[in-house]
């Protein structure tokens, strides 16, 4: 069921975060602020929880509600990015922080119509049974994320934070 599935996707995200923060104890904090790492990780997080519950409407076949909810969020994104630029703000940390709230409240939403068109409920033996049938298409998929952007680390680590701070926008650009 999709309530299982976001409950270990939730799960195993949660976990991954814990990993990140105890990393971030060890990298230094002058390329890579923990306020920023964290914040960065959380948004992460919760676009990929609202991801998933864009893919169950799409496997309904009721793309409207994706429509819905990605435009929507994506807007008010641009809205709050352009309000802030607008009052002058220079802080990174703000603008995470407000990626975070308004994804978490689209994310929310997602939910609550997802629970209202299907009910969203937690089976444990169709959670263990995806967990079993999905733990190597999960690892590869860590391995493969985590080796797209290992090259960012490296040269944070061999060339510092300003290379690295220009070179990750370029990458994005690519």
């Amino acid at each position: 069921s999709i309530g299982s599935v976001l409950a270990l996707k939730l799960q195993a995200s949660l976990l991954w975060w814990a990993l990140l923060l105890i990393l971030a104890l060890f990298l230094d904090s002058s390329t890579f602020p923990l306020p920023v790492l964290l914040w960065t990780a959380l948004t992460v997080l919760l676009d990929g929880l609202f991801a998933t519950t864009l893919a169950s409407f799409k496997t309904m076949l009721r793309n409207q509600y994706v429509l819905a909810l990605e435009s929507s969020s994506d807007f008010i994104w641009m809205l709050v990015t352009l309000a802030l630029i607008a009052s002058g703000s220079l802080e990174l940390t703000a603008f995470l922080q407000v990626r975070a709230a308004v994804l978490a409240v689209s994310l929310l939403a997602g939910l609550a119509l997802l629970h209202r068109k299907i009910g969203l409920q937690v089976s444990q033996p169709t959670a263990a049974l995806a967990l079993r049938q999905t733990l190597p298409f999960a690892v590869s998929e860590f391995f493969a994320l985590t080796s797209m952007r290992i090259d960012l680390l490296i040269i944070a680590f061999a060339l510092g934070k300003t290379a690295a701070g220009v070179y990750s926008p370029a990458l994005s650009l690519v």
